[in-house]
């Protein structure tokens, strides 16, 4: 796990010059945590069908933890870079 400034050091390191950075990723952090979770205990693939109401109920509980999901860091992030030139 990296936190932002290790990250963009790892990323200039490297050579790279940062572009852009995307704290979050592509989807909210509760995705993450409720796929990860699903698969570890249903197994493979989201039924859109069936996971419609685990998926709120379960981020309704979380809401108190996920007040805090900046500083936990809970979701990728994502850092877009070029070569420099």
């Amino acid at each position: 796990m990296f936190d932002k400034n290790s990250l963009y050091k790892m990323v200039e390191e490297a050579g790279f010059e940062v572009v852009d950075y995307l704290e979050y990723g592509a989807f909210p952090s509760y995705f993450y945590i409720f796929a990860g979770a699903y698969s570890k205990v249903i197994g493979k693939g989201l039924n859109l069908d069936k996971i419609t109401i685990p998926y709120f109920l379960g981020q309704f509980l979380m809401t108190p933890i996920l007040l805090f999901e900046k500083k936990l860091n809970l979701s990728m992030q994502t850092i877009i870079c070029k070569r420099p030139q």
